[in-house]
């Protein structure tokens, strides 16, 4: 089996779609919560609904609560992360395809430059 040659590419993260950030999970599920209480009850909820809703998930003090946006923990922000890709792929993107040897019969197989 001839050898196998990898690169590596940079790649916008998957997790986040390239934005190195994400909203919290915790306020994801809070204004559902919120959006249901609305549809429900036809207003908003309370402070103090929302500060029992905080505690149920852990978070009695409502100064202390989680930050709305998170860092992606994929890519730690920068919003790029690293794949392993095969070689000929690579060189397939950039636009090289190897060449055939010339009419001389010479099977020179050097770079084209």
């Amino acid at each position: 089996m001839p050898p196998q040659y990898y690169v590596s590419e940079k790649v916008p993260c998957p997790n986040c779609d390239g934005k190195g950030e994400w909203p919290s999970n915790y306020w994801r599920l809070f204004w559902i919560w919120c959006k249901s209480w609305l549809d429900t009850k036809k207003t908003m909820p309370s402070p103090e609904a929302c500060t029992t809703w905080w505690a149920n998930q852990g978070y009695p003090d409502m100064s202390k609560l989680p930050r709305e946006i998170e860092t992606c923990g994929e890519c730690k922000g920068s919003g790029e992360v690293y794949r392993i890709a095969p070689l000929a792929e690579a060189l397939r993107q950039i636009g090289f395809a190897p060449h055939a040897p010339n009419d001389s019969g010479d099977d020179d197989n050097s770079m084209p430059y």
